[in-house]
């Protein structure tokens, strides 16, 4: 063999060591989130819970939590909105899944976290309420805005659905009570 052809192939096979080396040592990646949201309606395999909400809203995601606290942030605005930068955000609903891995009872959630904003609640009152067929605590609650909180738990994870407002009579809070009613929770 000649000198250029053993370089060549010593090229490459040092070339396909190191393609199968860095192919071994890729990170594992679990499966893709099961995510749809088609129209006006969102569906969540993984984070269990499926719901519609009114089109003119544009709907965002974001994780906000740890490896060890995962907490995950649905985002619906009104597209008028939406693509507004540096502002400090319009009144918008909120759905915030949060892992519960003490099993803390709803109750004691909502009294107990600080991401509840209960303490910011100017009457302190809980009332009673259904979510997709769960047992929900509802509240009030001050901030930016004025919002309305209402909090279940489902398969270990507590769901809290929030809306701010700015005036009794908004349109938002029509819209979130649209939300809520069609809350669907979906095994994951």
């Amino acid at each position: 063999m000649h000198k250029n052809t053993l370089i060549a192939l010593f090229v490459l096979l040092l070339l396909a060591g190191g393609g199968y080396y860095l192919w071994q040592n890729m990170p594992a990646e679990g499966p893709e989130p099961i995510v749809e949201v088609d129209d006006s309606t969102y569906h969540s395999a993984q984070y269990g819970i499926s719901f519609e909400y009114p089109e003119s809203y544009a709907l965002t995601e974001h994780d906000e939590g740890t490896a060890e606290r995962m907490m995950h942030a649905i985002v619906l605005m009104d597209e008028d909105y939406a693509n507004k930068p540096a502002t400090e955000g319009p009144p918008a609903i909120a759905i915030t899944i949060f892992e519960n891995p003490e099993q803390t009872t709803l109750e004691d959630w909502v009294k107990g976290n600080a991401n509840s904003n209960y303490k910011l609640s100017a009457d302190g009152g809980l009332k009673p309420a259904t979510i997709g067929g769960n047992p929900a605590l509802s509240y009030t609650h001050s901030g930016l805005y004025e919002n309305d909180a209402v909090v279940t738990m489902y398969n270990g994870r507590v769901y809290m659905f929030t809306a701010g407002w700015i005036m009794a009579q908004d349109a938002i809070r029509a819209d979130f009570k649209q939300v809520v009613d069609s809350v669907e929770f979906v095994a994951s």
